[in-house]
């Protein structure tokens, strides 16, 4: 049959103390296991929103074949990111496996449309990636797994706390101290930025983060604690334009420089929404995190540890 709905709303049930009984009454919760019907629902609705969060339009279809619930998503819209994929309903436990992706989309828009205010910033992005989980459904979002591929082009940052800590930081140092803009008063030019990485139950990891800005790149790598909502990042901070600049006024500091990238290791550590940024000396540096780096821009590395390079002593 077929069938439609205008808005819908859903939540996941909230945890109990603890798990039922195996093949106790409450295995049948879902109510639909003591209808021997089955059969296939051509279903969609103008919107379906769980939480904060609202896809429109939705359109699936649900197969159900003795105690087995198939449902096949083959249109839903997150805020123009697609989102397919097909959920396995089986007594309680609950089987997911959904890819989505988004291609030359407009940052402003979809970040107004999520009700994301801790970053301000324009440009156009595309996304690919795919979320697996299996459980109960009180429990199914800490078991979720998958992996992301993040780029954005051309744009302009004029609001984030992470990204200002670090510019601050930056700027700090006598090599580029004032030539890196302040977030306060002027935006942050970029040309591109990609984050890959995945997650695993309440872990994201960082495999690649790479910012090609207007004053100053960045690469790094690292992880967020989605339960604590922590942050523990490294980064090579390398404003090539500015150094270039700096080094030609600097006695000797060209002839050292000769070579090689000119870098400046930043930590990112602490509350993901304001964390603490601070300078790292190259021994506070992980050799697997300099071995990424060197593969990754296939180049000789030279960590500015003494950031006054102005003094002469």
């Amino acid at each position: 049959l077929d069938a439609s709905a205008k808005d819908l709303k859903w939540r996941f049930p909230e945890k109990t103390a603890a798990e039922p009984a195996s093949g106790s009454a409450n295995n049948s919760a879902i109510g639909l296991w003591e209808y021997p019907v089955s059969g296939i629902i051509n279903f969609t609705a103008e919107s379906i929103s769980l939480g904060e969060y609202t896809w429109k339009p939705v359109r699936a279809q649900i197969a159900r074949d003795q105690d087995r619930i198939r449902i096949e998503v083959t249109e839903a819209s997150l805020c123009g990111i697609d989102t397919l994929g097909t959920l396995h309903l089986d007594g309680n436990v609950l089987d997911l496996d959904f890819q989505y992706a988004a291609k030359d989309r407009d940052i402003v828009a979809t970040r107004g449309c999520l009700n994301d205010n801790q970053v301000e910033m324009t440009g156009w992005f595309e996304l690919t990636g795919q979320i697996k989980a299996r459980g109960r459904a009180d429990s199914l979002p800490g078991s979720a797994t998958g992996a992301f591929d993040f780029k954005a082009r051309k744009g302009q940052i004029t609001k984030d706390k992470k990204l200002s800590r670090i510019l601050e930081a930056v700027n700090f140092t006598e090599i580029v101290k004032g030539k890196i803009p302040d977030l306060r008063t002027k935006g942050f030019s970029y040309e591109t930025i990609t984050i890959e990485g995945e997650f695993s139950g309440d872990v994201m990891v960082f495999n690649k983060l790479y910012m090609n800005g207007k004053t100053l790149d960045l690469l790094g790598k690292g992880t967020l604690d989605m339960k604590q909502m922590t942050l523990d990042v490294e980064l090579l901070a390398s404003p090539f334009r500015t150094v270039d600049s700096a080094i030609k006024v600097v006695p000797g500091i060209n002839y050292l420089m000769a070579g090689n990238l000119i870098s400046i290791p930043v930590r990112v550590r602490g509350d993901a929404a304001d964390p603490a940024v601070s300078i790292m000396s190259a021994a506070d540096i992980s050799s697997n995190f300099l071995d990424f780096v060197e593969r990754t821009i296939k180049s000789p590395i030279k960590l500015i540890e003494n950031l006054n390079l102005y003094k002469k002593d």
